[in-house]
């Protein structure tokens, strides 16, 4: 990955003359604030790989003796989301106190940097954790905040400030929209004028970060840092200075091995003066950083490790994720009170958890279970607030600290809410607003907020930032109020709204967010003109936030622009695909165009993403009466009144059961021999079998008495050639000690000799004659004992091929006991033996085909090792659809793998890991082939299809979300679960095979193999690999790529109605009604259109108002039964009354009526209800209807009376239905 050059370090010091410069000493102390941000909040900014990890290593430098050992007390680390817009700025405001003449400042930032706009070219800003991608103003850290401090620590406190700024800027970000890369750039350089700067590369290049520098680094960080500890110094101890620093630089780069063969180029920029003295080398650091770099130059060196939590960071760490404000009554505090304020949130915390823990112990001890059970995990551990509220009675540095942290908490909490809205989730505060009015209401906050305002220094950073939310949210809580007010009340909100936005731009004038809400305010006072132009206001000052073009839109409606209304909610789509908000206002801008089905389609998708929000059921429930469709009209509207009233949550999950396995324990058994020998074996038969109890007990001991064991095997072995057990253990102790040759004739031998327990006994017989029924019984006891599988000899002779290096034999030896192993899982499958321990219990392991396959990658052989793991994988579906097919009733006390749903996961589950981490470390070590990528993306798409097959479209994304909380391949084990690696036990060596488990979403990244390969590949995506992404896409329930990936391979092949068939499907799913429109009339033209398609289509086109295309197809429909003849007369009903002639409506109503149904005053209609059955709820109101529009009330009435007498009671359509 690549970062923009907008990689720009400052170091600087501020008006200090040129000795000063010169010296290597610093007076005072130092100090530090070291940011580094990977991963952003907003989904938006995309995540870099190493800020993080850069920031830490340089903290850990300033705290080495290299960079002078620095204490926690000198130094704030902030990284990812404690990197907070509120920390970095307390942060600030803590250096600036705490710096005094002859002190020394580093402020190290690494992340994004950005400018937003155009209107503001001078001002840049350095993206906190919680920035939003698309409004910096007062949510992101200003550069001229950064200069500020500067001037202030350097003329003010007479301090010195060494700024290091490592900025990176993407392409997503806002500023890209004006080219603010440069820009930026500029704008820093202006800021900290006549300072001494280390840019990564000139503006024409771009910083790279890669693993090859030091495990993970930027290529200039990397660098820098070295050179810092001492490199640039020649390796020589005492001052580097600024030329130095270049000189390495330069060297490095013009050197680097891994840019040279990736052909790029990376040239540092160093201004300053040369001779200013960067760094002093500590010779033992030097040593120590030269040893912690291995010959891949990666680098060994620990990362900052924080100081342990102290009592208040705990306190905020548990208060901050469950919103005390709806607990604790801030409103109340008043100035007298405030000093005891948090001695009285503490107390209150103690007491709150202290009652819930009681009553939980009088619901135990009286066993009441009707008694509500009490959240005992609010409020933490009591035993540390307790010990919190000694700190703040005896130390005043704790109280401070308290009130640091609670402003803090605070301002994160006002720009999260704040977020939420600028983000597009409208309903998101509306949620909280009115479906969420207890413990998070706006008001409870902005109480808590003006304890904090009260509680910051007016100096402070944060006192500004405060300000400016609170002025925000106070008028954005006063209009959501409107929404539920009464008119008088209305009236007086909207004043104290427009209040509060004008002081925001008082404090902010560049605040998109501020004049965007003004141009709400101004639409509720129908004052349109000056709506439209504080909307275009935000849009000037953020040009890629969404909200504002969607909300002109919404005006431009209200006035009557249609065209600049449908071009403002095309922007906004552009900016924001698939954003609820937009959708509803594109919505509104259809319905009011008459293009139902658009209407429909917005209001349809906005429902999907956000199911909280009543509107869009409202909006669409009305476009449902106004086309005749009353039951979904009905049911629409009903959720509407609901979702008005309350708040619902749908909830997803998925089940699989847990694991099991066993454990094969060897006992020794000569005692149990001894015990049962014959006393009167004259001729000798059996001490052969003596000697060899004896020997493979010795064998089990370590050392000399092991080594005589062997030398035992051996003498019996040349007595009795043919003993059995003999070659095994022998061959065994011999690799054991390294005696390879040996080793492999004894194996060889042994696995020729192998008898199973019926042929021991068959042997035993022809090596002693006569034998008692007592002798053949304790030897066959002790045979069985040492017996062992015959797989032990395979793999302890693969083992010794590979000692010996002959790879060609330990492959031909692993492919043979793969052929083993597979045919004992073919006869568990089969349920052969059905019964025995090892069918039932055992799962038979796979680990000669893992073992093959890691012999051949590790001979590079990599589309040798891909075939084995394949081949394996289809063999062991095979195997679990051979399972299935059985549909065996497995009896009570057989479980285990028998288990159906289990089989199938347990036998696939090891070697699907595994060949998951072949091609993940393929597509790592071959980071460039797309082919690679194709192979790994298809190898998960092609595992999931099956299972996706077997359901409708309609649950994809409930199935889908179970990735999100249990493990893939399925085990039934949860993800929040410890982590577990599947272990085999090499039979025979002994020797462990760990298949380490990953977690990770498969269909997502199973696409985003598919799309790296794409990105890589020189050639246009195959049809299978569009198709594929398609269906991933769809699993995903990203229905627009999806579709967009179908388009391409139709417009390849037209005549393909199975494909376009299938587009329909995925177009009907998400809602993209006008496209499935367009694509049944192609299938028409195509004379492809399904019998059952042609209604769906004829709706499309007149809620289209495409009434030419509707009138044809109707001509066209034949219906199949009397409930398609219903649908074809309501249809020609509705396209009527959506042309303004509703006395055409009438008479296609009454002459489909039954001739004997007449309006009727009081009783029951006059036909039978079951003649007309599917027209008894639609026909009778249907009439009434169309004579309200024709405006003959009598007769309507008449008609509304008869439908409400039959079935129709839909009452929701008799509210809203104007007519």
């Amino acid at each position: 990955m690549t970062k923009a050059c907008l990689l720009i370090v400052l170091a600087a010091l501020l008006h200090i003359n040129l000795k000063a410069q010169n010296s290597a000493a610093v007076s005072g102390k130092t100090y530090a604030i070291v940011i580094g941000i990977s991963a952003y909040a907003d989904p938006d900014i995309p995540k870099l790989n190493y800020a993080d990890k850069d920031a830490k290593l340089f903290a850990a430098y300033l705290q080495s003796a290299a960079g002078g050992h620095l204490p926690d007390s000198q130094i704030r680390v902030l990284v990812n989301e404690g990197a907070t817009v509120a920390a970095i700025s307390d942060a600030i405001d803590w250096l600036k106190s705490e710096c005094n003449k002859g002190d020394r400042a580093f402020f190290y930032f690494s992340g994004h940097g950005d400018l937003e706009t155009k209107v503001q070219r001078s001002k840049g800003y350095l993206l906190a954790f919680n920035t939003p991608a698309t409004n910096y103003v007062n949510h992101a850290i200003g550069l001229d905040v950064l200069n500020g401090m500067a001037n202030f620590l350097s003329a003010i406190k007479s301090a010195s400030t060494i700024l290091i700024t490592d900025a990176c800027h993407s392409g997503k970000l806002a500023g890209d929209f004006i080219k603010g890369s440069q820009l930026v750039g500029e704008s820093l350089h202006r800021a900290l004028y006549n300072e001494v700067r280390l840019t990564a590369c000139n503006t024409s290049q771009k910083a790279q970060e890669s693993m090859n520098w030091g495990g993970g680094r930027g290529a200039f960080s990397y660098y820098l840092l070295g050179g810092m500890y001492g490199l640039a110094g020649n390796g020589q101890t005492g001052a580097v200075k600024l030329r130095q620093i270049d000189d390495f630089l330069s060297t490095s780069f013009r050197n680097d091995q891994y840019l040279k063969s990736k052909s790029l180029s990376q040239n540092p920029v160093i201004d300053g003066n040369a001779e200013f003295i960067v760094t002093t080398v500590n010779s033992e650091a030097l040593q120590e950083y030269k040893a912690s770099l291995n010959q891949n130059g990666a680098s060994g060196l620990k990362g900052y490790e924080p100081a342990p939590m102290d009592t208040v960071d705990y306190f905020f760490s548990v208060i901050d994720s469950m919103g005390f404000e709806g607990y604790y009554d801030f409103a109340a505090v008043t100035d007298d009170s405030l000093p005891k304020l948090p001695l009285r949130m503490v107390d209150f915390c103690i007491a709150y958890k202290d009652s819930t823990l009681h009553e939980q112990r009088v619901r135990d001890s009286t066993n009441n279970q009707e008694m509500a059970e009490p959240d005992t995990t609010l409020f933490g551990d009591v035993t540390i607030m307790r010990a919190l509220r000694r700190r703040l009675e005896g130390r005043e540095a704790t109280r401070k600290k308290f009130r640091q942290k609670f402003v803090e908490a605070v301002q994160n909490q006002a720009q999260d809410r704040i977020t939420a809205y600028i983000t597009g989730e409208e309903a998101e505060l509306e949620r909280r607003q009115y479906y969420y009015g207890g413990r998070k209401s706006y008001d409870r906050f902005l109480a808590m907020l003006n304890v904090a305002i009260k509680w910051v220094d007016p100096d402070a950073g944060l006192s500004r930032t405060l300000a400016i939310n609170q002025a925000y949210l106070t008028g954005l809580a006063a209009r959501l109020q409107m929404a539920t007010a009464s008119a008088s009340a209305s009236d007086s909100l909207l004043q104290v709204a427009f209040a509060a936005q004008n002081k925001t731009l008082e404090l902010e004038p560049d605040a998109a967010y501020a004049h965007n809400e003004l141009g709400n305010l101004f639409v509720r006072k129908k004052n349109f003109e000056s709506a439209i132009a504080h909307f275009k206001a935000a849009i000037s000052r953020a040009p890629q936030w969404s909200i504002p073009w969607a909300n002109l839109a919404r005006v431009q409606v209200a006035s009557q622009q249609w065209d600049a209304a449908e071009a403002s909610i095309r922007k906004a789509d552009l900016l924001r695909p698939n954003l609820s908000f937009n959708l509803m206002i594109g919505g509104w801008v259809m319905e009011h165009r008459q293009n139902w089905l658009g209407a429909e389609e917005r209001y349809l998708k906005a429902i999907a993403l956000n199911k909280a929000h009543f509107f869009p059921y409202e909006r669409v429930g009305l476009v449902y009466l106004k086309t005749g469709r009353f039951a979904d009209a009905d049911l629409y509207l009903y959720k509407a009144s609901l979702l008005k009233e309350h708040f619902a949550l749908n909830e997803d999950y998925f089940y699989y059961g847990p694991e099991e396995g066993g454990l094969h324990d060897f006992t020794a058994m000569q005692q149990y021999l001894e015990s049962c020998w014959p006393k009167n074996d004259i001729a000798g038969h059996l001490k052969p079998f003596l000697q060899l109890a004896q020997a493979l007990q010795r064998l089990q001991q370590t050392g000399e008495e092991s080594d005589s064991g062997l030398i035992g095997l051996q003498a019996v072995l040349r007595d009795v050639p043919d003993m059995p057990l003999a070659q095994h253990y022998a061959g065994k102790k011999l690799a054991q000690m390294g005696r390879w040759k040996e080793a492999e004739a004894a194996l060889l031998q042994a696995i020729a000799n192998y008898k199973t327990e019926a042929e021991l006994e068959t042997q035993l017989h022809k090596l002693v004659p006569a034998i008692t029924f007592t002798t053949d019984s304790c030897l066959l006891t002790l045979l069985d004992a040492f017996n062992y599988s015959p797989l032990e000899d395979h793999y302890l002779l693969a083992s010794v091929y590979e000692k010996q290096n002959l790879y060609a034999k330990a492959i031909e030896r692993y492919r043979q006991i793969v052929d083993i192993e597979n045919k004992k899982i073919y006869d568990q499958a089969r349920l052969v033996d059905y019964g025995t321990a090892e069918t039932n219990c055992v799962q038979i392991k796979q680990g000669a085909v893992i073992k093959l396959a890691r012999l051949q990658t590790a001979m590079g052989d990599l589309l040798g090792a891909e075939k084995t793991l394949l081949r394996q994988v289809l063999f062991t579906r095979q195997m679990a659809r051979l399972r299935d097919s059985l549909q065996l009733i497995i009896p009570s006390g057989f479980g285990c793998v028998l288990e159906d749903i289990n089989y199938g996961l347990k036998v696939c589950h090891d070697i699907e890991v595994e060949t998951d981490n072949f091609y993940l470390k393929a597509t790592t070590d071959s980071s460039r082939s797309a082919a690679w990528f194709e192979k790994a993306g298809m190898f998960l798409y092609n595992r999931m299809r099956t299972a996706y097959n077997r359901m409708p479209v309609s649950e994809y994304t409930e199935f889908t979300a179970s990735f999100n909380k249990y493990v893939f391949p399925w085990t039934g084990r949860r993800k929040d679960e410890p982590m577990m690696d599947s272990v085999i036990v090499l039979p025979g060596t002994g020797e462990t095979i760990s298949i380490q488990g990953l977690q990770y979403h498969p269909v997502r990244q199973a696409l985003a193999y598919l799309q790296t390969a794409v990105q890589l590949s020189p050639k246009e995506p195959s049809r299978k690999l569009n198709l594929a992404m398609a269906d991933l896409n769809n699993w995903l329930g990203n229905c627009d790529a999806a579709a967009s990936l179908m388009k391409v391979e139709l417009q390849r092949k037209p005549s393909d109605s199975s494909l376009r068939n299938k587009l329909v499907e995925t177009l009907e799913t998400c809602n993209d009604l006008l496209e499935v429109k367009k694509q049944l009339l192609v299938l028409r033209k195509q004379k492809k259109l399904q019998h059952e398609q042609l209604l769906h289509a004829v709706q499309y086109a007149f809620l289209s108002n495409d009434f030419t295309s509707a009138k044809s197809l109707l001509a066209s429909l034949r219906p199949a039964d009397s409930t398609e003849q219903a649908e074809k007369i309501e249809y020609v009903t509705v396209i009527s009354w959506l042309q303004n002639r509703p006395q055409d409506a009438l008479k296609t109503l009454l002459n489909s009526f039954p001739k004997n149904s007449k309006p009727h005053g009081k009783g029951r209609p006059v036909a039978d209800a079951g003649d007309f059955d599917f027209k008894s709820s639609f026909c009778p109101y249907a009439i009434a209807r169309s004579y309200a529009l024709m405006n003959q009330p009598e007769k309507a009435l008449a008609y509304l009376k008869q439908a409400l007498d039959g079935t129709f009671d839909y009452k929701y359509v008799l509210d809203f239905d104007e007519a």
